[in-house]
């Protein structure tokens, strides 16, 4: 077998590799063109002649003067060597990216005489980096338009992005408090380990969730489920995470209440002293809301006579000055809803009317807001009123008159258990 001319080695692996040479006489522009150049470009050797106009003419004309003024400031002695990527045009009209590299030679009187280097198509490569930023930036519309609390991670698990929606969700404003800090490290004990551990399975190309329970800026507290994948670029490659909580508080809050009213029920069934079943509803439904103080009041078997059921986050003096009272129509939230038989919304008892007798006991133990539902017999007779209190004025929510309304029931079935 013969040996390959070295020549023909040259521009083989030249060719392999998309690099070409030159070398230019800067006081004639004659320029020694590598024929594996012309061949990139789709030009036989003889159909480009070795003269920089010819050569000049291919280069995009949006680049032609960037790179002109590259290659004056290294041959003026500005830069230590001239380096840029610009396009060509090939001859089928479609462009290449070309990174060119090359250097002077002076003469003793330190003149520069010629200029010589490579050209590297590094096309493969631009269209990647395109690819990859048309990629972000649609992830990145994505994760602006979408409701959920978004984060790009960097691989290590570091938040290096959060979506507005994330913010208004977290009540926070400034973005800087979160960035760059280790997504577990924003919890502790096993959720810190799972958040470690979904890090982990996204970065290995996988997908990694867990929960967790978060205080806002303003101190609501929050659950969410997190789901982290990775970000790949256009070869695969796991470049970034995507970290996606969504907020699941009510979803929660409704699977603990129905647990816990469980618990209520398999006590009432049981046989549970009444004093013990209503303290733990009470506590059950406080659990719903931060802030809410709430009572359960019994109607004693004169029909008239307010009598104490659970209210074991008020004040034991407040419970002694409710306790005997007589119903009517203006006997604060529960006296009033026990008499007429019908739920009593007062959103500020210092202001409304059925509460006139009753404001400075309010006042001195700082309550505001209190509605009450009564629960009833199958008979229609009264048994009790539930009531949910506020320390600031306000009115109740749909989900809040639904849970005042399910709590009075199970109120209901209690006290009928204990009478029955």
């Amino acid at each position: 077998m013969n040996a390959m001319h070295p020549e023909h080695r040259y521009r083989r692996a030249a060719a392999a590799g998309g690099v070409g040479i030159w070398d230019w006489n800067l006081a004639t522009g004659e320029i020694y063109l590598d024929p594996v150049l012309k061949e990139m470009l789709g030009y036989q050797d003889h159909e480009i002649a070795n003269h920089l106009d010819d050569w000049g003419r291919l280069v995009h004309p949006e680049d032609a003067a960037v790179v002109l003024e590259r290659a004056k400031a290294h041959i003026a002695g500005e830069t230590p060597l001239y380096e840029i990527e610009h396009r060509m045009l090939h001859r089928d009209g479609s462009i290449r990216w070309f990174l060119a590299r090359g250097s002077v030679n002076r003469n003793e009187q330190g003149t520069a005489v010629s200029m010589a280097g490579t050209d590297t198509d590094v096309t493969e490569r631009k269209r990647g980096e395109a690819a990859l930023r048309q990629a972000e930036e649609l992830n990145r519309r994505i994760v602006e338009s979408t409701g959920d609390c978004v984060k790009i991670l960097a691989l290590d698990g570091r938040l290096i992005h959060i979506n507005p929606a994330g913010l208004r969700t977290l009540e926070i404003t400034d973005a800087g408090k979160l960035l760059n800090r280790l997504i577990p490290e924003f919890f502790e004990g096993e959720v810190r380990h799972a958040a470690e551990e979904a890090v982990v399975r996204a970065r290995d190309g996988g997908s990694g969730r867990f929960q967790y329970l978060m205080r806002t800026a303003a101190g609501t507290p929050k659950w969410f489920d997190a789901v982290v994948t990775p970000i790949t670029d256009v070869n695969g490659r796991v470049v970034q995470l995507l970290a996606v909580s969504r907020e699941i508080t009510e979803r929660r809050r409704e699977e603990a209440f129905r647990a816990a009213q469980h618990q209520v029920l398999e006590m009432i069934a049981t046989g549970s002293a009444l004093p013990t079943v209503l303290d733990r509803l009470v506590r059950l439904v406080e659990d719903q809301s931060d802030g809410m103080l709430c009572t359960v009041l019994l109607l004693d078997e004169d029909g008239t006579t307010i009598r104490h059921g659970a209210a074991p986050s008020l004040p034991d003096d407040y419970l002694h000055a409710v306790d005997g009272l007589s119903i009517g129509p203006r006997v604060g939230s529960c006296g009033t809803a026990m008499y007429l038989g019908t739920r009593v919304i007062v959103t500020d008892v210092l202001t409304d009317p059925l509460w006139a007798d009753y404001r400075d006991i309010a006042r001195r133990f700082g309550l505001r807001a209190c509605w009450s539902m009564p629960n009833f017999s199958p008979q229609r007779k009264v048994l009790g009123s539930f009531a949910m209190y506020y320390t600031e004025p306000r009115e109740p929510s749909e989900e809040e008159l639904r849970l005042i309304e399910t709590a009075a029931d199970i109120a209901r079935v209690a006290i009928e258990q204990q009478r029955a």
